[in-house]
């Protein structure tokens, strides 16, 4: 997953999953207010892809639950 991550569009895939995953908890009676998306930085994702996500972060903010984007161990993007 870590060695040859492959998306055509990393925001959009993401966004899908969420899409997916927030119907399915609505449905089952979840609130979206309970919900905290995790966009996933650096799991499964090179540089290009979690500055992609950092880019688009907006389009999650309107799926109506609170983000959640922790970069601490996301490679390429610590501050030394």
């Amino acid at each position: 997953m870590q060695r040859s991550p492959q998306y055509e569009n990393v925001t959009l895939a993401v966004q899908n999953f969420f899409e997916d995953r927030l119907s399915r908890l609505c449905e089952n009676g979840v609130a979206l207010e309970q919900i905290m998306l995790d966009v996933g930085m650096g799991f499964g994702k090179t540089v290009e892809h979690n500055l992609q996500l950092l880019r688009g972060v907006a389009e999650f903010y309107k799926m109506g639950s609170p983000i959640g984007a922790g970069s601490c161990r996301a490679k390429g993007l610590s501050v030394k």
